[in-house]
Order: structure tokens, then C-alpha cells, then sequence
């Protein structure tokens, strides 16, 4: 198109160079939000997965005694802390 205007003299011939941002790109904000919702799901699902299945998922090779689900050992003898992350346990907090 560019080169068209510029045979038929509608604008001046210059050097330019075309910047085309593509219509798919994610902002940064928005790209960071989405590894921290992938990262979350990665700790929620230690709580019935083993560490090397976690690790086979994210392309990692499998470590010595990482057949144990994380999940299980938290239940011994710990109380559970409300997730204040969620917006279902902060109206919990709140009473609502």
C-alpha cells in the first residue's frame, strides 16, 4: 500500500520501516496474571500429585524422592489456615 502512495507521488519517496504490532499480543500486566493463576494451580495441585508428576508437567527431569504427595504430609498434625487469597475465603473472613 505504502509503496503504491509512494508511485503515484501521493506522498514523498523516504526510507520507512513498517512496526506492526500483531493483534494477539498479551500486555505484560495480563501475561503476568495468567503465570501467577498457572503457578497457584501448580500448588493446589500438590495436594494429590507427587513432586515429579508437577515436575513431568512442567518438562523437568524427575528428582530423588519426589514420588510423595505433598498434600498428604500437610495433613498430619497441622491446622489448616484459611487461603485469604480467594475471594470466597475474605467474605468468609468477613462474615458475609
Amino acid at each position: 500500500m505504502v509503496d503504491r502512495l509512494v508511485e503515484t507521488g501521493q506522498i514523498p519517496d523516504v526510507p520507512y520501516k513498517i512496526s506492526w504490532l500483531g493483534g494477539f499480543e498479551i500486555n505484560p500486566r495480563d501475561k503476568a496474571a495468567a503465570e501467577l493463576d498457572r503457578i497457584r494451580g501448580l500448588q493446589i495441585m500438590t495436594d494429590w500429585v507427587t513432586v515429579n508428576e508437577i515436575r513431568l508437567l512442567e518438562n523437568l527431569e524427575r528428582v530423588l524422592g519426589g514420588d510423595v504427595v505433598l498434600g498428604l504430609s500437610k495433613l498430619e498434625g497441622v491446622t489448616a489456615v484459611p487461603n485469604l487469597n480467594s475471594a470466597t475465603s475474605k467474605r468468609r473472613a468477613r462474615g458475609l
